[in-house]
């Protein structure tokens, strides 16, 4: 059972530094958000990863206090810790941090996101896991520019919630003694993972019409044309 808090934590310089330097303890995140309280080992089934390969990310994300030790328990003959995330949801900043430290740590996050989601995308490919479900492709990626009003931006925000709690929804059904290598049966859902960036563009310059130039700010002045000297 986990004992997350259910505020939304907002993050201190030292826990944005940890989160954004790699993408694997993006996937510790992951895995937690999902599992819950686990042990390097059961960590390290969930990700296909050594645990030789997580004990430096979790020291790491431990001593700034993004997780914690919440226990621990008999393992054969040794006990084995167990982790888990501080709080349910994370949040990189506040309104009281500085822009500039904004901005550093938002290009920072997306680098090691879709560092992340390249990866995923390219090992499904690569391993054969695109196929078709009831005519519709296991596998989806779009680019689309548009425009939304503060009314529908608020729409698009309600649709996410539910597209995460679809994904979250047969978190409880999923299996967890799978041994590793075992294929997942028929019945069993499928783990998937979703990335979204909602980014706001500028507005294209006004083009001239007389000569196609871009007009610069609207309050610019107009550069004036120096007269050729006569020849005296």
């Amino acid at each position: 059972m986990s004992n997350r808090d259910k505020k939304i934590m907002i993050l201190n310089p030292a826990q944005r530094e940890a989160i954004t330097q790699s993408p694997a303890r993006l996937e510790v995140i992951d895995a937690m958000s999902e599992i819950g309280p686990c042990s390097v080992a059961e960590l390290a089934r969930e990700l296909g990863r050594s645990p030789q390969s997580l004990y430096y990310h979790l020291e790491i994300m431990v001593a700034v206090g993004l997780l914690r030790q919440t226990g621990s328990r008999k393992a054969g003959k040794r006990d084995e810790a167990l982790y888990d995330m501080v709080s349910d949801h994370y949040r990189l900043a506040g309104s009281g941090d500085a822009a500039e430290d904004v901005r550093r740590t938002l290009l920072r996050f997306n680098s090691t996101v879709f560092k992340l989601t390249e990866r995923n995308y390219r090992d499904a490919v690569t391993h054969g896991l695109p196929r078709r479900v009831d005519q519709r492709e296991n596998i989806y990626l779009r680019r689309q520019r548009g425009r939304l009003s503060d009314e529908n931006l608020a729409r698009f925000y309600e649709l996410l919630e539910e597209m995460g709690a679809l994904l979250a929804a047969e978190v409880e059904t999923k299996p967890t003694n799978r041994k590793p290598g075992r294929r997942r049966a028929a019945s069993e859902p499928h783990r998937y993972a979703l990335t979204i960036a909602l980014i706001p563009l500028e507005d294209a310059p006004e083009v001239s019409e007389e000569n196609g130039a871009l007009h610069a700010a609207s309050d610019a002045k107009p550069r004036t044309r120096r007269a050729a000297k006569k020849p005296g």
